[in-house]
């Protein structure tokens, strides 16, 4: 009896961190979202992360935040997630709308930590449909 509650146990506690970091995802994006919308810099840096190839500094940040201040992107919103985790990394597809113009994003996630100081932060990020060239990369060297 007690060995087949092990397996159990294992699957219930794979879910339940499974549900924490979709939970976190949506946080960080959530708080992605606000950073443009409040035209923060400062605030969008805190939901890079630091082993993207993003350059993370609040000069760039501003820079990638330009991207939706110049192209008239702002408000922006992103809804319909649909997250896939995978270690600590995840992909989080999403329906998004710059200024009211509908559009198809995806998130490269990472995560920052383990456990209870797990953090999840944006790794990548495209948009327009194109998962193939993502926006605010270092310049090659």
């Amino acid at each position: 009896m007690r060995r087949s509650l092990v397996p159990v146990l294992i699957v219930i506690t794979i879910l339940f961190f499974m549900g924490c970091a979709k939970t976190a995802i949506k946080s960080t994006i959530s708080d992605f979202e606000d950073a443009i919308n409040d035209e923060s810099a400062s605030d969008l840096k805190e939901t890079l992360s630091p082993d993207s190839d993003y350059i993370v500094s609040d000069p760039t940040a501003a820079e990638f935040l330009d991207y939706f201040q110049s192209n008239f992107y702002i408000p922006v919103n992103y809804s319909n997630l649909d997250i896939d985790v995978g270690g600590g990394d995840a992909d989080v597809f999403s329906d998004g709308t710059y200024d009211g113009t509908p559009t198809e994003v995806k998130f490269w996630m990472r995560r920052e930590g383990w456990f209870l100081s797990s953090d999840w932060r944006v790794y990548r990020y495209y948009d327009f449909g194109d998962f193939s060239n993502p926006l605010w990369r270092k310049p090659p060297n």
